[in-house]
């Protein structure tokens, strides 16, 4: 996307990542009941989340999966995969059971925490009163009378969107 768009100034970490965390934070809340029901202490699971990017940047949910596929098939995978597994188990398993080995202990953890219900409380989910759907106004369809052409909301789309 960086590279493919940067006439257009849309980048993956400002444009299209908040959405994407806002639609996993409302996708974990909507099962937080369901999981773990019999509340044990020290469980983990690794989720996959599967997002589509349509024609105007809006960011769909396709699916979430409780067995992620944990494939290498291209360059990147093959480099991100273990790290994304390393900072996973250093979360879960090292406050617990303490690390016998950390090779790469400098390297910053890749993980974000988006939510926790104890205290101290966090929330990085934008307020339900934000716009959500369009991450470009000039994108979003216009819906009512038209008074003007050159007052309608295409007519003002800057021509590096066009």
């Amino acid at each position: 996307m960086d590279q493919h768009h940067k006439d257009l100034g849309i980048t993956i970490e400002d444009h299209l990542m908040p959405r994407m965390r806002d639609i996993t934070i409302d996708t974990f809340l909507s099962v937080r009941h369901k999981m773990n029901p019999n509340k044990r202490k020290d469980v983990f699971e690794l989720f996959g989340f599967d997002f589509l990017l349509d024609e105007d940047f809006r960011i769909w949910l396709i699916e979430c999966n409780t067995n992620p596929y944990l494939g290498t098939p291209c360059k990147y995978m093959e480099s991100m995969l273990p790290q994304m597994m390393t900072d996973m188990f250093k979360i879960v398993l090292d406050p617990t059971y303490g690390p016998r080995n950390v090779p790469d202990a400098d390297r910053p953890n890749g993980f974000n925490l988006l939510y926790r219900e104890s205290e101290p409380q966090i929330n990085v989910r934008r307020p339900f009163n934000f716009d959500l759907c369009y991450p470009f106004p000039e994108l979003k369809p216009f819906i009512g009378k038209k008074s003007n052409v050159k007052d309608s909301p295409i007519a003002k789309i800057p021509n590096k969107i066009k």
